[in-house]
């Protein structure tokens, strides 16, 4: 058996999983059983009731979820496919256990393989997370002098390459695409991801790194699944290994071709609470007793913590002047 920590988790694998912290992060991570079954059905125990369309939040071909009535509470599956993979994920209705099977299609068993370990990394995980009530955001969390900071938003907007620019500035990456908080305390921690990073081949030319050393997310992006390990300038040590207190969170507004500056300015809670509400990470909602609670960590966290809006001009070195800004606003 194989354990790593991921987010706030505590994963026991029946296989390796490639890219992983191999060594748990001690604390009160949340435990579970991963069996990477492959085309092993999920153990019939494991629901009582028939699998139900569940909807989504966020409309999507190649995802679905169902749920079943376990003797407690509900089981989910999420079930991802195209015509190169397919893969499904069981969530029992404890939360601390995931049955995953997959399927290679058009591509062969080792890469079908790979991506739903990737997929079990990113979506899956966060939600197994949510669904045990914890905080988890569309964001990546770099860590700085004042605590860390999170950039928050809906896809598309250069969270990842934000989160990369501050890593060449030397502060490192605590996680990628997902935000997962918990409290200790009086605060909130973000939790550290998997040491990898997902960007766009126009960024890696920025950072003069050859875009085809790295696998695609999946057959169908040119998007690049980017390991610390295999990469020069964004090695091991551009990334955090621990829990970071968080200091504060930009929400990243679409680009704006009319401006040419960017601008920062603080977002009233009034308005913070939706804006984070609609950025919750995953394409499926949680349950309305887990939503709930959701919410009112939501409301504490934002009693904690400044909430900025950011307006930027649709150019190539807007990143560059956001973390100069960032940087000047942390001094101040």
């Amino acid at each position: 058996m194989w354990q790593y920590h991921l987010y706030n988790a505590l994963l026991t694998s029946d296989l390796a999983l490639p890219y992983l912290d191999l060594h748990p992060i001690a604390g009160d991570e949340w435990p579970v059983a991963v069996t990477m079954a492959e085309s092993a059905p999920t153990p019939t125990t494991w629901a009582d009731g028939a699998w139900q369309d569940y909807p989504l939040r966020v409309p999507n071909a190649a995802f679905h979820v169902w749920r079943a009535q376990a003797a407690t509470g509900w089981a989910f599956r999420l079930g991802y496919g195209n015509p190169d993979y397919q893969a499904h994920f069981t969530i029992r209705n404890d939360r601390q256990a995931v049955w995953v099977e997959w399927q290679a299609r058009a591509v062969d068993s080792a890469d079908a393989f790979v991506l739903a370990c990737r997929l079990l990394a990113g979506p899956v995980i966060p939600y197994v997370l949510r669904l045990a009530g914890q905080c988890a955001l569309h964001g990546s969390v770099v860590d700085t002098p004042r605590g860390s900071i999170a950039f928050v938003g809906p896809a598309g907007l250069g969270k990842s390459t934000l989160a990369t620019t501050c890593a060449q500035r030397g502060w490192p990456t605590v996680a990628d695409d997902v935000v997962v908080l918990t409290t200790k305390e009086d605060h909130f921690l973000a939790q550290p991801g998997p040491p990898t990073r997902h960007l766009w081949p126009t960024t890696l030319a920025t950072l003069q790194e050859e875009s085809d050393r790295h696998p695609a997310i999946h057959p169908r992006t040119v998007k690049r699944h980017v390991e610390a390990q295999a990469s020069t300038a964004l090695g091991p040590t551009t990334f955090s290994r621990k829990a970071q207190r968080l200091h504060a969170i930009f929400l990243l507004d679409p680009f704006v071709d009319a401006k040419d500056v960017t601008q920062i300015e603080v977002l009233p809670a009034a308005a913070a609470l939706p804006a984070l509400l609609r950025n919750r990470y995953g394409l499926v909602d949680t349950p309305p007793e887990a939503r709930a609670h959701e919410l009112r960590q939501l409301a504490a966290l934002l009693k904690q913590i400044t909430v900025y809006r950011m307006v930027r001009p649709n150019h190539p070195d807007t990143h560059l002047e956001v973390v100069d800004l960032i940087q000047e606003m942390l001094r101040q």
